[in-house]
């Protein structure tokens, strides 16, 4: 019993070092974005990753070695939440209420969805056009 200790000991110092080693090697560390806190996170079927963040939008086309921001007609660049739309469309939720991209963040549309309260935290959107926006206390559904 005694003489298996130290064998049992070594397998278990390689596996563990394994498995450990195994984690490290699948999360990559990228550069960015460098906006603010990331709020949200989608990756479009082209792989290109958009991000929403306290400091506007962002888009990497190399899984986060680079970042261009996009906040071109925001009222304010804070971004809470990004969700794809159908054909395409990039909706994000701000402080200063819904956006809509129809060139996956090249310009932005103000959205009315008739709220009050315009600081939107989750936003979502299914292939059939209806998007789903939630501000601090209300919820608005719309076809688009």
């Amino acid at each position: 019993m005694y003489e298996l200790r130290p064998m049992i000991l070594f397998l278990l110092v390689i596996l563990i070092g394994e498995v450990s080693s195994s984690q490290a090697d699948f999360w990559q560390r990228t550069n960015g974005p460098y906006g603010g806190g990331v709020g949200s996170l989608v990756i479009d079927s082209d792989g290109q990753v958009l991000a929403g963040t306290s400091g506007g939008f962002y888009r990497s086309t190399n899984l986060g070695e680079s970042w261009q921001q996009f906040n071109s007609g925001f009222r304010s660049p804070a971004v809470h939440c990004v969700a794809l739309g159908s054909t395409g469309s990039v909706f994000v939720g701000t402080v200063s209420g819904v956006y809509r991209s129809t060139d996956i963040g090249g310009t932005w549309t103000y959205v009315d969805v008739g709220a009050t309260d315009t600081n939107f935290l989750a936003i979502a959107a299914n292939p059939s056009g209806v998007v789903v926006a939630f501000p601090t206390i209300l919820f608005f559904c719309a076809s688009m």
